[in-house]
């Protein structure tokens, strides 16, 4: 039997101006109530038919849903409807799935938290509140992009860490693990609670649903360091895995280690986001079996505000307010290499707020003079690295500004030359120019933070190196020079992991400083996303091949026209169709199945369960076999049914799979999942 798969995806017809939670929840309601619709597509584009909807002889879903009052709030679509539920549509065994509850008003949400005193809002068994003064987020040490890290405490009597025994040899350095991140799926909205905030553009989250498995792991943790498993560390190496002892409250915590420093080590907390330099004796070795959950924390940055700006501490603060002591909704739009772009909101209330809508709304009203965005025009073009950050992001000068730049730095050294105005305000986000010590010129700057001593870290914007000024080493920043772009712009590699190298930052200094080198442009928005090559060596390629690192895949939600082996169902445009809502995430993202195909699939699950329902043990997939995009049958866990679908993502022994026939997913294991055997069932 031959029949194509059966969802269509779908966006309403002007479902930009339909977002919104209360429209989103209507939408669901209408789609419980009512059991099949008219569809009518009037454009398709990328596989995305756009329709309008009626039921009842005419009534317009659209209409229906622009008629539902807009709140007074700033709002986001809400959490789609449990996609991990039960493929659904006019087949009765397969039963409607519920909405996703919202968590309750003044939820406490049980996980770890980072030993930050008044940034504490997450208690378990193992955490306590830490006395420890800990210094703000711009005095810390610098931090790199490494995207895992902090902690929280433990109640029991701090000890002193075990030694190895003299006959016991080193434990082996153990630098990999997997990263939470991987498991992220692209416009599925997930439960979080946030960590540790540098920034709006540089925050760290944990999955909600997975602080119960922290919490086992740290059990076991505890356990294997009261019992002697576990061996202080002599000789560390940057990169390396370890258990750390926080100084701040005294408890262990999985950690990478990424600098030595004599008898100190700087460490990142992989399960939480921040840094902390500690005493070399506070490390000890980690176990395999410590390091099969994957690293918790996932470095996020705010979708719809500037993601290299400095910000001030009011923006912050307010950041801080919205996200802190709660549990929130994250929407991934966008994975990079190292780090997640995420919609956040709030909806633990009746209203839900658009976190980031807020914090882009707090940024503008900060009115903080700012340089112009760079100006990049073209595609390909001779450039030179400026700065390398210890993290692997850089700074980029191009070869055709070159004489902007000697004419900008010219202008400065004479207008500073008579008396400006001392600066009368340092703080984060201040626009300055500054006295750089080396040569003792003047250079448009951006303060980064302020030292207790009063000095100010100021980031030179034409180059991207910081350095600390003195009061009267800083000065306003004349308006002549304020309406022209930033010569120096913020790149990262495009496609190139280099989350937990150590020393990355000092490899890319040796391939890239004083060169001219050639880039290409993958993405314009800041910070770009490049590639760079000196005639015939591709840097990329180069520090994939050093550190062993295969091009990272974007993990996009799947619809069904992404696969290349379905036949899928022929929809006109301009034709009226009569359907069932199968699948919905929002007003511009849901999937229909034409009623036409009813009986076919209805036939069609009936072949399924006598085919696949058998002990059939050859049909099995075995973990680490599976190709992405693989077809097969699974055994939906909510039903016990087979159904067609094709492999999303392989973690060990479970696989996510996307069932084309409904429009949602589901995580399996392997044992769940079976070949695709054409022959049988097309």
């Amino acid at each position: 039997m031959k029949i194509p798969v059966v969802a269509v995806k779908c966006s309403l017809r002007g479902a930009k101006d339909l977002e919104g939670a209360t429209r989103v929840r209507k939408l669901r309601n209408l789609i419980d109530q009512v059991d099949c619709f008219s569809c009518k597509a009037v454009s398709t584009a990328n596989g995305v038919f756009e329709v309008d909807i009626t039921f009842d002889g005419g009534k317009s879903v659209v209409d229906i849903l622009r008629k539902v009052p807009k709140e007074e709030a700033p709002r986001i679509s809400a959490p789609a409807a449990n996609l991990q539920t039960p493929p659904r549509g006019k087949r009765s065994e397969s039963p409607r799935s519920p909405t996703s509850p919202k968590p309750a008003t003044n939820t406490t949400f049980k996980g770890r938290s980072p030993p930050q005193p008044q940034r504490q809002p997450f208690q378990s068994k193992h955490a306590t509140p830490s006395s420890a003064p800990v210094p703000r987020v711009s005095q810390q040490p610098k931090q790199s992009d490494e995207d895992w890290g902090n902690s929280s405490g433990s109640t029991a009597v701090v000890s002193p860490l075990p030694a190895a025994p003299s006959s016991t040899p080193a434990p082996i350095a153990l630098k990999y693990i997997k990263h939470q991140e991987e498991s992220v799926v692209l416009e599925e909205f997930i439960d979080v609670v946030v960590l540790f905030i540098e920034s709006p553009a540089k925050f760290w989250v944990q999955k909600a649903d997975l602080c119960a498995e922290l919490d086992a792991l740290m059990d076991v943790l505890n356990g294997d360091v009261a019992s002697g498993k576990l061996q202080q560390i002599k000789d560390t190496e940057n990169g390396q895995l370890c258990v750390a002892r926080s100084s701040l409250d005294s408890a262990l915590y999985r950690a990478r280690i990424l600098k030595k420093l004599q008898d100190n080590v700087e460490v990142v907390y992989i399960d939480y986001g921040n840094k902390e330099i500690i005493p070399s004796k506070s490390i000890l070795s980690i176990s395999q079996e410590l390091l099969k959950l994957p690293s918790q924390a996932i470095q996020c940055s705010l979708a719809g505000i500037s993601k290299t700006g400095v910000y001030s501490d009011d923006v912050i603060e307010r950041f801080t307010a919205l996200t802190m002591e709660k549990q929130l909704v994250a929407k991934p739009l966008r994975k990079y290499v190292n780090r997640l772009e995420v919609k956040l909101s709030d909806t633990s209330g009746d209203v839900d707020i658009d976190i980031s809508e807020m914090t882009a709304k707090a940024v503008e009203d900060d009115k903080m003079p700012s340089l112009p965005p760079p100006e990049i025009t073209e595609v390909e073009c001779a450039a030179y690295v400026t700065q390398v950050q210890e993290d692997g992001s850089f700074y980029l000068q191009l070869k055709s500004s070159t004489d902007t730049l000697d004419e900008i730095h010219a202008a400065i050294q004479t207008a500073y030359a008579e008396e400006v105005s001392a600066l009368s305000e340092a703080k984060p986000g201040t626009i300055c120019c500054g006295l750089y010590s080396e040569d003792n010129e003047w250079y448009r700057g951006v303060v980064e933070s302020v030292q207790e001593s009063g000095e100010a870290s100021v980031r030179f914007l034409d180059y991207g190196n910081s350095s600390l000024c003195t009061v009267k080493e800083l000065k306003e920043l004349l308006p002549q020079f304020l309406d022209k772009p930033a010569i120096a712009f913020k790149c990262e590699l495009h496609d190139v992991a280099l989350t937990g190298i150590p020393d990355i930052g000092i490899t890319l200094e040796e391939m890239t400083l004083e060169k001219e080198l050639n880039c290409h442009f993958h993405d314009k928005s800041m910070p770009c996303q490049v590639s760079l090559s000196e005639e015939d060596l591709s840097i990329n390629a180069e520090l994939r091949k050093k550190f062993d690192y295969q091009p990272v895949s974007q993990p996009e939600r799947r619809s069904a026209e992404a696969g290349t082996h379905w036949v899928f169902p022929k929809v006109e445009v301009g034709k009226k169709f009569e359907a069932y809502v199968s699948s919905v995430v929002s007003p511009s993202y849901f999937f229909c199945q034409p009623s036409s195909v009813t009986k076919e699939l209805d036939d069609l699950m009936v072949e399924m369960q006598s085919v696949y329902s058998q002990a059939s043990a050859e049909l099995l997939l075995s973990a680490g076999e599976i190709p992405t995009r693989s077809l097969c049958a699974a055994l939906f866990t909510e039903d016990n049914q087979w159904y067609r679908a094709e492999i999303l993502k392989q973690e060990g022994h479970t696989v996510t799979v996307f069932f084309p026939d409904y429009g949602n997913t589901d995580v399996i294991g392997t044992e769940k999942s079976k070949y695709y055997r054409r022959n049988t069932v097309t």
